[in-house]
């Protein structure tokens, strides 16, 4: 009256349960751990080369591109590293992939518009530097990209890499305390 299985439907019903694990964890392995959310909204304003603010139907969000440090305005390449973000957020529609926030509680996050990790793309033309000391906050399959990015950047002297001796961000401040200005609010 019931239908027999044979060994072998058995282990067809374990092949499936461990495609159904296998996928599972590819999945996990996907997603990003870190995220704590995701945000979407309108890039309405860029800041610099690392900061921008995202319109939402029930405000403004200002985030901080995640695991990159860009130069500061006044300092050398801070204008082509600004114009760089503006071109590949300024007015577009943006996904965030929150991280969490900063110690001037902007949101951290990475950035996509068009299709396109912002962070990365600005690693990738030489117009900030890959944050080693915040990488740790960043999926880890993001970490390689920026990281292989940068390098890129640095063998081919893109964007400020083409200066012999670029001056990080921090070492800027430290050197210029007076242009500093507060973070974007």
């Amino acid at each position: 009256m019931y239908p027999r299985f044979s060994s072998g439907s058995r282990r067809r019903g374990g092949h499936y349960l461990a495609t159904f694990v296998s996928a599972v964890m590819l999945l996990a392995w996907w997603l990003p751990a870190a995220a704590q959310g995701i945000v979407v909204g309108q890039v309405s304003r860029v800041h610099d080369g690392d900061t921008l603010t995202i319109a939402q139907h029930d405000g403004e969000l200002l985030v901080r591109l995640a695991a990159i440090d860009a130069p500061e305005a006044e300092q050398p390449f801070g204008s082509a590293s600004r114009d760089s973000l503006v071109g590949c957020a300024l007015g577009r529609t943006a996904v965030v992939e929150v991280l969490g926030s900063d110690r001037h509680g902007r949101t951290l996050g990475i950035v996509f518009a068009a299709d396109q990790d912002c962070g990365l793309n600005q690693l990738r033309k030489g117009m900030a530097w890959f944050y080693r000391q915040y990488a740790h906050e960043q999926p880890s399959r993001r970490r390689i990209d920026y990281a292989a990015a940068e390098r890129l950047a640095r063998r081919q002297r893109t964007g400020l890499w083409a200066d012999d001796a670029p001056l990080p961000p921090a070492a800027w401040r430290q050197q210029n305390p007076r242009f500093v200005a507060p973070a974007p609010r």
